[in-house]
């Protein structure tokens, strides 16, 4: 860590995320027309249920890995030797942001950061389970979620001096 920084750790919980994410496509189910069908209906509710519970951790999952590519230059950490990988999967109950940040980051910046981390995560779930049933609002749930993303972002860049390593203008 160099002088002047401090870490930061957000952690997010995948049962909150997953609640919330369920929250929004219980909504979505009772504001469909009435013409739909119960079946319909069933489906948007049918997120967290059985094999469907996979899926979900898989939108997590990759969600997270967007969310600390696009934080990279607070979340990056050398790798010492090979990259190895396995065939095992694995189900997080928290995801953790490991962040490095200026010394002087308010603690309202790290809530924020978090929050809009959450709301991205959330909304990454939901577009990915819009997109697997082929519904019509999916547009709408993508440019929440990208606004989401690209509004963490923001926040971590506003009041670090360090800001993002640029390969041709260096510290911005």
């Amino acid at each position: 860590m160099k002088k002047g920084q401090r870490q930061v750790t957000i952690a997010l919980m995948r049962d909150e995320i997953e609640y919330d994410a369920q929250s929004i496509l219980s909504v979505i189910a009772d504001t469909l027309p009435s013409e739909e069908t119960a079946h319909v209906k069933h489906i948007y509710n049918d997120i967290c249920e059985g094999e469907n519970a996979r899926r979900t951790i898989r939108f997590a999952d990759t969600a997270f890995a967007v969310l600390a590519e696009h934080l990279h230059g607070y979340t990056a950490t050398p790798i010492g030797g090979d990259i190895t990988t396995d065939d095992i999967a694995h189900t997080p109950d928290v995801y953790t942001l490991a962040m490095q940040m200026d010394g002087d980051t308010s603690s309202s910046q790290v809530a924020l950061i978090k929050v809009l981390s959450h709301d991205y995560m959330v909304l990454a779930i939901v577009c990915g389970w819009l997109a697997l049933i082929g519904s019509d609002r999916l547009d709408y749930y993508a440019a929440k979620r990208d606004t989401a993303l690209a509004d963490a972002v923001k926040a971590a860049d506003s009041h670090n001096r360090i800001g993002r390593v640029t390969p041709f203008f260096g510290n911005t």
